[in-house]
């Protein structure tokens, strides 16, 4: 057991692969495209200028997966 890998991804695996085999997604092309957003895609236009990401001092990321889009 590697100890840099956390117990539960360890425990997780098994369940994964049998997921992915059931599913026939082991063969599946997966496209993950990430970017940062721009304070404009991230706020719009707020009435307020103090927000960090405004001052550049925070980025919003932006990853996508087919037609669902995730934020952090």
């Amino acid at each position: 057991m590697d100890n840099n890998i956390p117990t539960v991804f360890i425990k997780l695996k098994p369940y994964l692969k049998e997921m992915l085999q059931n599913d026939n997604l082991a063969s599946t092309h997966v496209e993950i495209v990430c970017r940062t957003l721009t304070p404009e895609e991230s706020l719009g236009n707020p009435e307020r200028d103090d927000f960090p990401l405004q001052k550049g001092k925070e980025k919003l990321m932006q990853a996508e997966l087919g037609n669902a889009a995730g934020q952090a």
